[in-house]
């Protein structure tokens, strides 16, 4: 990245005071002090911005970025985690960088997007989180997929890797589940399984298994030599368990690392007798290790413990480093589901659907649906039954699934298969659900947070301005709602009058049975009474 070294637009207006005040008080903070400054700012407090009046916000921004980059080495694999301050500030900046992002005109000045794809191989799951959120605000913009395209062949392979399924559902079957006949109901929505917030103690007995198969080439094994000649003799780890494929085989086994693209052999497993890192050899690894069965070290952190059974694993079953990035990721998941804690699961959760929306973004619809749909066809269903009521999912986690439907319809395969899963043409359906509940308390607070109603309004935009959107809203009976929505008198209810307003002029615009619905709602009385109430 470089510097960005636009001068001031002559016609730019001086910022606001309170926007003012602000960059002086970021310019001024410490770097280790620049969270404290920012942690409050969690919605976008000012009118609409112009994004060059943050121009030097933004190189610092990119300056502390990329010292973290360097000094964390995150070119590669991160081996070093982020101190406290560090971990906080970065925090800070990628939340506050997607609010610019969010809020502000000329956002094609944002030029830090390479410091992003670094940070796509660090080991905190909260910055990763907020890094791939932030990737994907700028890949919704058609001037920032240039410089994610740049960066695609290697990005790409991480952002799968995040978006790979879990395959939680394969190993648990409530015994709760059983009905009369002995049948066992076996959960077919893994997203459903996941965002339950009862069944941490299900997930908890039964998903703590670290399951990853790879291919190790004969190029693997030969780095795999090198290493352990750099590093000298060594102790060796407890026999792993391989199988070799024939050579037939081998060709196709490389193309890819993940564990749902290939059979395991039914051949007996063959010990590797303690060898050697450098006597490794070609074949198929199968890694199938119960957390309980590591002997990490329980009173440590999550953290501790995933570095723990990192080097463990990657010792024992002699893992390159070309498959090391997928092998951290299924430790974090199976450590997450062991320990029972919902907040890194639902982190984790997040991150695996913004990893699928980027990919949606970046890629055109047939490599989109040969790189990632052809491995989870039901992905945009699956997410959407996460909104269920019955589910009682987090906010956050439905935040995020509006977020990636926002950028999954721009997937023309995608487009009526969402409508069906949002039964987006019936009254009684989820949206339908989810507006009812929104717009309910006129004279009081929003029900939702302004995150989550920020995002809802984003994909009805979207939908109103696709395909046949507009019609099926019409058809469920969304007039009616948002003409009642204009009603609000809240001050906190304020800002989504307005965006309520906007929506219904894009569908009386687009779709013609869209005013006389609003007539029979008495929504030009409403709408000439809120005129002058203002």
């Amino acid at each position: 990245m470089t510097k960005i070294k636009k001068l001031h637009h002559k016609r730019l207006n001086f910022p606001p005071q309170d926007v003012q005040s602000l960059r002086e008080r970021i310019e001024a903070a410490p770097t280790n002090g620049i969270h404290e400054v920012l942690e409050p700012y969690t919605e976008w407090p000012f009118v609409r911005g112009d994004m060059y009046h943050w121009i030097p916000i933004l190189n610092r921004f990119d300056e502390i970025m990329a010292d973290a980059n360097e000094k964390y080495k995150l070119a590669e694999l991160q081996e070093v985690d982020f101190d406290s301050d560090t971990q906080k500030t970065l925090v800070s900046i990628l939340r506050f960088s997607r609010l610019l992002l969010e809020n502000c005109i000329n956002r094609n000045l944002y030029s830090s997007v390479d410091r992003l794809d670094s940070l796509l191989n660090t080991s905190d799951p909260e910055v990763l989180e907020n890094t791939l959120r932030l990737l994907l605000r700028a890949s919704q913009r058609w001037s920032y997929q240039r410089d994610l395209r740049a960066n695609q062949a290697v990005m790409s392979s991480r952002l799968l890797t995040l978006a790979d399924p879990w395959h939680t559902k394969k190993d648990i079957a409530p015994p709760a589940s059983s009905d009369a006949g002995g049948n066992i109901a076996t959960h077919t929505n893994e997203f459903r399984l996941l965002a339950r917030n009862e069944n941490t103690e299900l997930l908890k007995a039964h998903g703590g298994v670290i399951r990853y198969q790879f291919f190790r080439t004969a190029e693997d094994v030969e780095q795999l030599g090198e290493e352990a000649g750099a590093s000298g003799p060594e102790s060796a780890e407890p026999a792993a368990k391989e199988t070799a494929l024939p050579d037939a085989r081998k060709k196709a086994g490389d193309s890819s690392s993940s564990s749902h693209r290939r059979t395991p052999s039914k051949k007996s497993h063959q010990p590797d007798s303690g060898r050697s890192l450098g006597a490794a050899s070609e074949g198929l690894v199968s890694i199938h290790t119960p957390v309980s069965e590591l002997g990490l070290d329980r009173s440590a952190g999550l953290h501790v413990q995933m570095r723990q059974a990192f080097a463990k694993l990657v010792a024992k079953y002699k893992v390159p480093r070309a498959h090391r990035y997928e092998l951290r990721q299924r430790i974090y998941v199976a450590l997450a589901l062991f320990a029972g804690d919902s907040e890194l699961r639902y982190t984790l959760l997040r991150s695996r659907i913004f990893s699928a929306a980027i990919l949606s973004q970046l890629m055109n619809e047939r490599e989109f649906k040969n790189a990632f749909l052809s491995r989870e066809p039901n992905f945009t269903a699956d997410i959407i039954g996460v909104l269920q009521p019955e589910v009682h999912a987090p906010l956050s986690v439905q935040t995020a699934v509006f977020l990636a439907l926002d950028s999954l319809l721009k997937q023309r395969s995608e487009v009526s298969g969402a409508y069906v899963a949002l039964n987006a043409s019936a009254n009684h359906g989820v949206l339908m659900f989810i507006l009812r509940k929104a717009f309910t308390n006129v004279d009081g607070p929003p029900v939702f947070p302004y995150e989550f109603m920020s995002t809802l309004y984003f994909f009805l935009t979207g939908m109103a301005n696709n395909m046949n959107g507009g019609q099926l809203l019409v058809s469920a009976g969304v007039v009616p709602v948002f003409v009642a929505a204009l009603k609000h008198t809240h001050p906190q209810q304020l800002r989504s009058t307005g965006r309520v307003a906007k929506l219904l002029d894009y569908l009386i615009s687009s779709t013609n049975s869209t005013f006389p619905a609003f007539c029979s709602a008495n929504g030009i009385a409403t709408l000439v009474e809120r005129i002058h109430s203002e």
